[in-house]
């Protein structure tokens, strides 16, 4: 069991290098601003497999499925309604694509045209164990940052699909080198998003195909939302 874990251990830090912080932020007297992600340039075989004329956000060499595929982040709007997708490519032809609104639709609260002014702030490769790999990515409304998005794509039987999302404030992903998962939520009861805060932690299992909640709590000591969402995505051992 303990070689099991070291070896799990040793995966997630070896996926989540490959792991790209897209966007970065500052501080400023209005508060945070999110400054969006750079464009990245991409072969002609691959512009050809999207629409025309999209920015490119994030691009990486995946293994998801056995036979592989390229995970790509594209936005389909300007800088001031990025509309992020995200597509996997093969052979240089698409195979999935989805919108990001696409995991959250018909959920409570959904609202169509927040997801539009969202942008890529980090993305990852993280094992959910031994065998099985998801495709993590996290975006952020852009101007303040306040709110922090979540979703997770997993591939079965050639079909890739949404496994698990969250819409939070302020929060960070921690992957745990134990093999378990926790969401750190920022608890901005008050109007004052950037203050220190206490957080709502969630603890999380992979098992039986999708992320199980295990336990919740909340920190007895408040913490800057800005330290943590600085870097959505990490590993804690």
């Amino acid at each position: 069991m303990v070689n099991m874990r070291r070896t799990i251990a040793i995966l997630y830090l070896a996926c989540l290098s490959g792991a790209c912080l897209a966007q970065n932020s500052t501080w400023s007297p209005l508060g945070v601003l999110v400054h969006p992600a750079e464009e990245i340039k991409v072969s002609e075989e691959i512009r050809k497999a999207i629409p025309a004329k999209m920015i490119v956000r994030w691009m990486q060499q995946t293994n998801l499925s056995s036979q592989g595929e390229i995970s790509l982040i594209y936005e389909t709007g300007d800088q001031f309604e990025p509309k992020p997708h995200i597509a996997f490519i093969r052979d240089n032809e698409k195979i999935c694509d989805f919108s990001i609104a696409d995991a959250f639709h018909n959920q409570v609260g959904f609202i169509d045209d927040f997801f539009g002014n969202i942008s890529l702030t980090q993305a990852a490769i993280i094992p959910l164990d031994a065998d099985r790999k998801g495709f993590l990515a996290s975006f952020q409304n852009i101007g303040d940052g306040a709110a922090t998005i979540f979703v997770l794509i997993t591939e079965m039987n050639g079909k890739y699909s949404f496994v698990w999302n969250t819409w939070t404030t302020q929060a960070q992903f921690r992957i745990r080198s134990s093999g378990s998962f926790q969401v750190w939520n920022s608890n901005d009861g008050d109007n004052c998003v950037w203050c220190t805060h206490h957080y709502e932690v969630t603890n999380y299992l992979w098992k039986n195909d999708k992320l199980v909640k295990l336990s919740h709590y909340t920190t007895k000591h408040t913490f800057s939302p800005y330290q943590l969402s600085e870097s959505p995505i990490v590993v804690k051992h």
